[in-house]
């Protein structure tokens, strides 16, 4: 490999994460991209913000990851974060309410389970 040849790379995690990009598992979000999220199997038969979004209006809105609380948000038309309601609902099966945010209204607006403040329906 020549300083110049950008092709090729002596660092593993590189080489890894262009493996994925070709291999096509990735996730693209707002803030940037995801990479191994899980395979479209681990979540068949239920609604996924990945695989299978639970058809509604927020689904449209752009999706930010919380690298901080590790959950997926929709983003609103006033740039708020709003839980996505296939994220809440993972996080429950494990115990996790992951819904708390601070709201404007939105996602109440558009029926999300999430509701506003973080109040569960």
């Amino acid at each position: 490999m020549t300083d110049n040849d950008s092709s090729t790379s002596d660092d593993p995690s590189i080489t890894a994460a262009l493996l994925d990009v070709q291999d096509g598992d990735v996730t693209l979000v707002a803030n940037g991209a995801l990479f191994r999220v899980h395979s479209p199997s681990a979540c068949a038969g239920r609604h996924c913000w990945v695989h299978d979004p639970t058809p509604s209006p927020m689904t449209s809105w752009p999706i930010r990851w919380r690298g901080d609380k590790g959950t997926a948000e929709r983003i609103c038309s006033h740039n708020v974060g709003h839980p996505d309601v296939d994220d809440v609902a993972y996080h429950a099966m494990f115990g996790r309410d992951v819904s708390v945010h601070g709201c404007d209204g939105c996602c109440e607006d558009e029926g999300s389970s999430a509701g506003p403040a973080g109040a569960p329906d």
